[in-house]
């Protein structure tokens, strides 16, 4: 395959000389069509099929390393019909080098489907993952999403999880960086933006659901909205009792798991109360949750992460039907 690389100081160009011509060049407002060779802008959105994104990642120079999860994951939700076109763009530098995209690429090839999006032309390496001073948060609340402090910590939470199915290490994940050793991956704010627009729905329910927590300081709203999120793959029915039942929206008997972690988690409301970690609150209501769906009760409820017969972090249980 031959290609032709032509810059000046006005406009960069990329001419793959295929039977798909793809042409990457500044200075159109709209997208064009000349000669028979698509004109890709600035920016404009396109329908990327396998064909053209295999071309396309030709052009990585990026030395770092692809995460098979996040391929694969991006793959499957392609197939399904779930990839829509959101603000997330393919990116190439000055030089036409392909500096973000490269797992929608690889998925797109992988799972030999098209999907639309937005490319950008004479983009920068530097900031897409590391520079850049613009949050999930912010992008999100540019485009209008509610709740936008809870949505973002639940993305994060569940970004990890479900690129991490085997680790704890999802749980305590913020942001692009987390600070545990287990291999979660290490996510751009574009792919966590992508990974929003196809669940937007469920992440806004949990939002909404549980941003006011009840009383004020039980456990953080993004934590409850993430473990919301995951029992609502379950039950979303069940899940939304369990959590008005653990905001006492919901009566329930002192036997009940709920009313047991409702309890445990207030006894740590005062300042002087010695506080537990995240990942035992989780594990706290997970376990909760799990006896909730069996229809057992209890008189207490723990978590041994340590000592002398420690407990493997639990799984999330389904409802009995």
């Amino acid at each position: 395959m031959h290609y032709g690389r032509y810059r000046s100081d006005k406009e960069m160009t990329v001419v793959k000389e295929t039977e798909t011509k793809i042409v990457m060049q500044d200075g159109f407002a709209k997208p064009k069509v000349l000669n028979g060779v698509m004109v890709i802008t600035p920016q404009m959105a396109v329908t990327v099929t396998p064909r053209i994104a295999e071309e396309l990642f030709e052009f990585n120079k990026n030395i770092r390393t692809l995460r098979s999860g996040t391929i694969k994951y991006y793959a499957e939700q392609m197939k399904k019909g779930n990839w829509i076109l959101n603000g997330a763009a393919i990116i190439f530098d000055e030089k036409s080098n392909l500096v973000d995209g490269q797992h929608r690429l690889r998925a797109c090839v992988e799972s030999g489907v098209s999907f639309r999006t937005f490319i950008v032309c004479g983009g920068s390496e530097v900031g897409q993952d590391l520079g850049d001073p613009r949050t999930l948060k912010m992008l999100l609340e540019s485009i209008g999403v509610k709740h936008v402090s809870v949505v973002s910590a639940a993305v994060n939470v569940i970004y990890g999880k479900k690129n991490s199915p085997d680790s704890i290490g999802w749980i305590i994940t913020r942001g692009p960086k987390h600070n545990r050793g287990d291999k979660v991956p290490r996510a751009s704010i574009q792919e966590l933006l992508s990974f929003y627009q196809i669940h937007a729905e469920a992440f806004n329910r949990s939002a909404a659901l549980c941003r006011n927590v009840k009383p004020s300081g039980l456990i953080g709203p993004g934590l409850l909205a993430s473990l919301h999120y995951l029992f609502a793959e379950r039950n979303p029915g069940v899940a939304a009792l369990f959590v008005k039942a653990l905001f006492g929206d919901l009566a329930v008997d002192p036997g009940d798991p709920v009313a047991q972690l409702r309890a445990r988690l207030l006894k740590e409301l005062p300042k002087n109360a010695s506080k537990s970690s995240k990942e035992m609150r989780a594990a706290l209501i997970i376990k909760a949750w799990n006896l909730w769906c069996r229809g057992e009760r209890t008189k207490f409820l723990k978590w041994a992460a340590s000592g002398p017969k420690p407990e493997p972090f639990p799984e999330i249980e389904s409802p009995q039907s």
